[in-house]
């Protein structure tokens, strides 16, 4: 007759005994690790949320009541400060007003969130050209053409602060033409004809 050791099975249970009490704490704190990432997920996104709603009303308030549009922009970014159009627009409003360091610094940031945008490199062109400043502006013109070769607005002012600065070269007769092509306003297809005029009895004489 075979006999059954029962205390092997009795030391067994035991030990399954202890090994579940012994990984229940670390299972509850996975757990709650696990609750804790979920519940900052839920909340980054209804933050996203409520700040694309009111850079959605920044935007309608923008013609009406633009203290109210940067006040909503300003509340936008502060729960997101990845929307680079609220940026972008933002820094439009303060530049309206004369504000122009806060509006290069929104820029500035809008730039830096979509590298391939010419618009905040354009705009911030056009805060320096405001302002005299006209190699800062033709660099930053520059830049927004290389961002997209064929956005007339920064050719427009890459042409103008040339000639603020002076320049005439190749690569200005080069926007000059392309400019010139994509030109409907009968007053700057004039501006961009002087302009080529005038860079080529430059380069000329030199």
């Amino acid at each position: 007759m075979i006999r059954f050791n029962t205390a092997v099975p009795v030391a067994l249970a035991a030990l399954v005994a202890l090994s579940g009490c012994s990984s229940s704490p670390r299972l509850k704190e996975r757990r709650s690790a696990a609750d804790d990432a979920a519940e900052a997920l839920n909340r980054l996104a209804e933050q996203r949320a409520e700040a694309r709603r009111l850079s959605a009303q920044a935007e309608q308030a923008e013609a009406n009541d633009p203290d109210r549009a940067i006040e909503l922009y300003r509340r936008a970014l502060s729960l997101d400060d990845t929307l680079h159009n609220a940026w972008n627009n933002l820094g439009t409003l303060l530049m309206d007003r004369g504000l122009y360091t806060d509006a290069v610094s929104a820029f500035q940031r809008a730039s830096q969130l979509v590298p391939n945008d010419p618009r905040p490199e354009y705009n911030i062109g056009i805060a320096y050209q405001r302002n005299g400043w006209g190699e800062e502006a033709f660099r930053h013109f520059a830049n927004a053409i290389e961002r997209d070769a064929s956005h007339l607005p920064s050719m427009r002012g890459y042409v103008r602060a040339a000639e603020m600065t002076g320049r005439a070269d190749n690569r200005l007769l080069e926007v000059i033409q392309r400019a010139t092509l994509m030109e409907t306003d009968p007053a700057w297809k004039d501006y961009l004809l002087r302009q080529r005029y005038r860079v080529e009895a430059i380069m000329d004489r030199g």
